[in-house]
């Protein structure tokens, strides 16, 4: 706590929220924001698979057919290495990540700002990293990494001021040429896996009844580069199918059927690295509206006195089964 005449020395960190406040002020482009940014995201304009390592940055834009590499200079794989010897400069992976984002944009935000399309939208970027913290720090704008602070606040300069919008999405992390290597399958095994084997297999079943609607359907499986608005599409048909047709079983199903199936999917997805969208507001509607038109289960009616008694006079209770069973039959009258 303050008194009302003590001296706060200025760090250099207030100094640059002082610049960049400054900054906004006196820039018309940050002013104001356009409501467009807050509608649901399109579909991408552009796909940036991107990447980093202890030696540089490379970024890919596989509908331009561009790519571009950056490799760290002497004094930044110093810093690196300082890092993992446990200096706190904040020069780690996940901000490596984060600064090929900036790097892609830094090298194709202009050519995007001249295709931005027409009617005042701004143009999709989505970037593909293979880091879930850098996809975090970059759908939020925000880290507590003081390097990583510095890049959000260029990310938002280029946002506004070439019109474009920024997505991310994690992807598993893959081994040279793309294909991934032992470790990922290993781990995603083990993922898959962390449950008890009967759940397990509930859960296959429940993936193969997702995969071979998604085959039929004409939809990519696992999500790879496909819009959220999307996502929640395809996974309210799937639900709908499902009502309807019960996944195969001839007829409708209850709303909790439903979802011991989507657990299962999401189960796969998540020990693969994707997402899975099911706390979508309208997914959560669609599933509470299903479960209003359930049929009231029936359940099944508890021992009467007449059944007590006649299990009673026709049972051998010199036998302990027979004992057990009678233990059971009274529990099940004075309890249901």
């Amino acid at each position: 706590q303050l008194n009302r005449f003590q001296r706060v020395a200025v760090t250099a960190s207030m100094k640059e929220y002082l610049l960049w406040w400054w900054m906004v002020l006196h820039s018309p482009h940050l002013n104001g924001v356009s409501l467009e940014y807050f509608n649901t995201l399109p579909a991408p304009d552009a796909v940036i698979e991107m990447d980093a390592s202890d030696f540089g940055l490379c970024a890919l834009d596989p509908a331009a057919k561009a790519a571009i590499t950056y490799p760290f200079s002497l004094h930044e794989r110093s810093l690196i290495s300082a890092f993992k010897n446990g200096d706190t400069n904040g020069f780690d992976i996940n901000f490596r990540k984060l600064l090929s984002c900036a790097f892609a944009v830094h090298a194709w935000g202009a050519r995007w700002a001249a295709n931005a399309p027409n009617g005042g939208r701004p143009y999709h970027v989505h970037f593909r990293i293979d880091n879930t913290s850098a996809v975090a720090w970059q759908n939020k704008l925000a880290s507590r990494n003081p390097r990583a602070q510095v890049i959000i606040r260029l990310l938002s300069w280029w946002k506004t001021s070439f019109h474009l919008w920024f997505s991310a999405s994690h992807v598993p992390g893959h081994a040279v040429g793309g294909f991934p290597g032992p470790d990922q399958y290993l781990a995603t095994y083990l993922r898959a896996h962390s449950v008890a084997d009967s759940t397990f297999d509930q859960y296959s079943r429940a993936m193969n009844k997702w995969t071979v609607w998604a085959s039929r359907q004409g939809v990519p499986a696992w999500y790879i580069g496909v819009p959220s608005a999307v996502q929640v599409q395809h996974i309210s048909d799937f639900i709908l199918h499902g009502f309807q047709f019960g996944f195969g079983s001839g007829g409708s199903i209850h709303s909790d059927s439903i979802m011991s199936v989507l657990q299962g999917v999401r189960h796969f997805f998540a020990a693969s690295g994707f997402e899975f969208p099911l706390a979508h507001p309208h997914i959560r509607m669609l599933l509470k509206g299903i479960s209003r038109l359930d049929t009231p289960r029936r359940r099944k009616a508890p021992v009467s006195l007449d059944m007590l008694e006649a299990c009673f006079h026709s049972m051998a209770f010199a036998d302990p089964f027979e004992q057990a069973l009678w233990g059971v039959l009274c529990l099940a009258f004075f309890l249901c």
